[in-house]
């Protein structure tokens, strides 16, 4: 729910899969991933701004063969970005 109010006001949204940086548990049945993205925000005077970060998500599945779940996902800005996203009046 958090993230609702926020895909409105910002544009450009995009995972950095080149930069993708993972690991897998000992016995195959848990991994991670972090993935920087990028995104544009914009202040309140509708001028926009670099708006990185970092998502992370941890997978499990109950034994190696079976398909992986991802049990938890987080997203966190770059530190000094804005937290705020006024939104762009120029987009459709």
């Amino acid at each position: 729910d958090q993230w609702r109010a926020v895909w409105p006001t910002i544009t450009g949204f995009t995972f950095l899969t080149d930069e993708i940086e993972g690991g897998v548990s000992t016995d195959n049945t848990t991994a991670w991933a972090i993935v920087p993205w990028s995104s544009c925000g914009y202040a309140e005077d509708g001028t926009p701004f670099d708006r990185p970060g970092r998502a992370t998500v941890v997978f499990n599945r109950k034994s190696n063969g079976e398909g992986w779940r991802a049990i938890h996902t987080h997203f966190s800005l770059a530190p000094g970005t804005p937290q705020k996203s006024w939104g762009n009046s120029d987009r459709a």
